[in-house]
């Protein structure tokens, strides 16, 4: 499907980008959850996926002026921080679903990441409630959908 619309579709996969001299890398990490997302997904068109390889990541990048890891689950971020990663940007928790079970619940299977913005180490890792519902459990309460937009900044325009 993203293939389709002309989209790239990262997976273990770098692409930089080249902004007022210097460069940015976007990453995108496979999902820890890929050897489920085949069997669980009805539609063909969806990627099988690939397991999760910061290393390949991390080495694509290398150089970099700052690189930008998309991972759609936030719960490898102490792990991706290890590896000089300066923003990783996640999903996958829907913000926790319904205020109060997002930290019984969801925190402790997404390694303490619900929603907001963290820091781990020298990384710094933004958790996006999203906007979809996930189909095991298509409940909100007090957790609204979200669209973010994140402004980056060179630390020189400071």
């Amino acid at each position: 499907m993203f293939r389709d619309l002309g989209l790239n579709y990262l997976e273990n996969q770098t692409r930089l980008v080249k902004i007022n001299g210097r460069t940015l890398a976007i990453s995108g990490l496979g999902d820890p959850a890929y050897g489920r997302l085949s069997q669980q997904n009805a539609d063909p068109s969806m990627p099988e996926g690939v397991p999760p390889d910061i290393q390949a990541v991390a080495r694509q990048a290398k150089g970099a002026d700052f690189h930008l890891l998309l991972a759609h689950q936030p719960k490898l971020a102490r792990e991706n921080a290890e590896q000089q990663e300066d923003l990783q940007i996640s999903g996958h928790t829907h913000g926790g679903h319904i205020i109060g079970m997002d930290r019984w619940l969801v925190a402790p299977v997404n390694n303490g990441f619900v929603r907001g913005a963290y820091d781990v180490g020298r990384m710094k890792l933004f958790v996006s409630n999203g906007v979809g519902l996930w189909a095991g459990f298509a409940v909100r309460l007090g957790v609204p959908p979200r669209i973010d937009v994140l402004v980056l900044r060179s630390a020189r325009a400071h």
